[in-house]
C-alpha cells in the first residue's frame, strides 16, 4: 500500500484538512482527513486499520465495525457505492478519545477512476 499526502490546511472551523491518495489492490483510493485536535496514534497503526478496511471494500461488503486503539476507539463504516464503477465499499472510519468522548480524526476514503 502506497499513500500520498497532500499539504494539510485549515478550514473555516479551525479543523484540520488533508487529502491524499492510497494505491491499493491494483486500485487507485481518493481520501480525506479532518482533525478536530493533537491525535497520539501511530501512522503505522491506522494504516494497518486502513489496509484492512481497502481489502474488504474490494469484495463490496457493508458492514460496521468498532475497536481501540491506543487509547481511542476506532469505528469503520463501509457502504456499498452501488452507483460506482467499481463493486466497492465507501469508507469512513472515525477515532474517538476514549476519556473526553470527542470524535478527534476522520476518514472518508472511496475508489477513484483517475
Amino acid at each position: 500500500m502506497e499513500i500520498e499526502m497532500y499539504l494539510p490546511y485549515f478550514d473555516r472551523d479551525g479543523y484540520i484538512r488533508q487529502e491524499f491518495w492510497i494505491k491499493s489492490r491494483g486500485m487507485k483510493w481518493k481520501g480525506e482527513a479532518i482533525a478536530k485536535g493533537n491525535i497520539a496514534v501511530s501512522i503505522n497503526a491506522l494504516k494497518g486499520i486502513i489496509e484492512q478496511s481497502i481489502s474488504d471494500a474490494v469484495k463490496g461488503r457493508k458492514y460496521t465495525k468498532v475497536g481501540k486503539i491506543q487509547g481511542y476507539r476506532y469505528r469503520v463504516v463501509l457502504e456499498n457505492e452501488e452507483w460506482s464503477f467499481y463493486n466497492t465499499s465507501k469508507i469512513v472510519i472515525e477515532l474517538t478519545h476514549m476519556e473526553k468522548r470527542e470524535e478527534k480524526l476522520s476518514l472518508r476514503i472511496q475508489a477513484s477512476n483517475y
